[in-house]
């Protein structure tokens, strides 16, 4: 996966930039692009776009609707994946 990681308080110029390029990366090199944004402590962020870039599931089942979810330092994590994009839905 190309990821675009941070703390996303809003999409300004900055942030569009960012994910922009983690989707043409992911583009050329044929990769799902993903977003990540947080509410994890800082300590548990390092390692979590790691994990949903292995999460094998998205590749074999292509539901576009379909919600995946993982328990993470203590946190739910739902995802999705859609046209390509990972998209983190919620962290609790």
């Amino acid at each position: 996966s190309s990821v675009a990681l941070g703390y996303f308080d809003g999409l300004h110029i900055g942030h569009q930039t960012v994910v922009r390029r983690a989707v043409e990366k992911a583009e050329k090199k044929g990769l799902v692009p993903a977003l990540v944004t947080f509410r994890l402590p800082e300590e548990s962020r390092a390692a979590l776009p790691e994990l949903l870039a292995q999460d094998p599931r998205p590749s074999y089942q292509k539901d576009p609707e379909r919600v995946y979810g993982f328990s993470y330092a203590g946190h739910e994590i739902q995802f999705q994946v859609r046209d390509g994009l990972l998209t983190v839905l919620h962290i609790s």
